[in-house]
């Protein structure tokens, strides 16, 4: 609900019938949000009930009755033209959020002025990985990173940027979403809106930032309807999409074949990154990837080193520009730097 506090966040919702989730959706969103905050949510003209479920248990200000289907990006256009916060939380109708969910997002954003939009790892209902950021790839297909894996098999302890996220849980500065124009409706009722969106917010020098740390469900698609048609509708949006960013598109990777080429799942992740530094520490018996202040890495030591290093330094083909490592390392390991990094610049320590 909105707080009588001055709001430090205005939080958007787009309802279009599946009265489930969006009461689901609101009813979480009330008991795990303290940060004082507006609510918008634009209904879309549901049918279902939805809207006199909402009428009934809104409050007022909350709720913006639009007699047509103005689609994701037009509703949210509606919802953000409301705003009177200096931040917004885009958030879908089936989007269930949990404790403490809010604050890491808002976090990100007061800590980093080059992030521009701050997403959580979205869950699939039987809790596992939806989606952990996105890339897309070079026909503009979104393809979720990490999906259908273990949440306690992500690193959730390190922010990094990613090449997108979903917008069904987005949160970012009130004023880029208006300087970049909100979203393009020419996307109609779905789909690509968001990515285009992203697409914008990378040229003008800002950074989709992944915080693992929030965890959220998405009931994926509760609202879409018809799927048939709702993949043909995805189709043409994303030629569309294809049409408008043709140059970025190009030097795009796709991750969908990783089991043979395990290293374009590092080239798409981290495809933003102009540096990226492999560092030997020999002291504390480590190997490092740092890539924009994160870092992963393996233990030198761990067993049969010589392999795992050479593994490392595959999974993760022409990916580093310089690797900072002590001479006698560099030597014992020559052979699989020139095969695997052999773009990389040598600072022997």
């Amino acid at each position: 609900m909105t707080t009588s506090e001055t709001p430090q966040i205005t939080i958007c919702m787009v309802t279009f019938g599946a009265l489930r989730w969006v009461r689901e959706s609101i009813e979480a969103l009330r008991a795990h949000t303290t940060i004082p905050h507006q609510l918008v949510v634009v209904d879309n003209g549901s049918n279902d009930g939805t809207l006199d479920w909402l009428r009934a248990n809104l409050h007022a200000g909350e709720l913006i009755e639009n007699p047509i289907n103005s689609g994701f990006s037009g509703g949210n256009n509606l919802a953000v033209n409301a705003a009177i916060a200096p931040l917004l939380c885009l958030l879908n109708s089936d989007a269930i959020v949990g404790p403490s969910w809010l604050e890491p997002l808002i976090a990100a954003l007061e800590n980093d002025p080059t992030a521009g939009i701050a997403v959580p790892i979205l869950l699939n209902l039987d809790g596992s990985v939806q989606e952990a950021g996105c890339n897309i790839d070079s026909d503009g297909r979104a393809e979720p990173m990490f999906a259908g894996r273990k949440l306690e098999d992500l690193n959730r302890s390190t922010q990094r940027t990613v090449p997108y996220g979903s917008a069904a849980c987005w949160v970012l500065r009130t004023a880029t979403y208006r300087d970049l124009g909100g979203f393009d409706c020419g996307y109609g009722k779905a789909f690509y809106e968001d990515v285009d969106f992203a697409f914008a917010l990378a040229e003008a020098g800002f950074r989709t930032t992944l915080v693992p740390a929030v965890a959220i469900v998405h009931a994926q698609g509760a609202s879409a309807g018809d799927r048939t048609r709702a993949e043909s509708l995805r189709s043409t949006q994303q030629t569309r999409f294809v049409r408008r960013h043709q140059s970025q598109l190009a030097t795009r990777w796709h991750i969908y074949d990783l089991e043979r080429e395990p290293h374009r799942f590092h080239a798409a992740r981290d495809i933003g990154a102009t540096q990226r530094t492999l560092v030997v520490d020999l002291e504390h018996n480590t190997l490092t990837s740092t890539t924009e202040g994160t870092s992963e890495g393996i233990s030198e030591g761990a067993i049969a080193p010589y392999e795992q290093i050479r593994q490392f330094l595959r999974d993760r083909l022409f990916m580093f520009t310089t690797v900072r490592a002590p001479g006698s390392w560099c030597d014992a390991h020559a052979p699989l730097i020139a095969k695997y990094q052999p773009q990389a610049t040598i600072e022997r320590l």
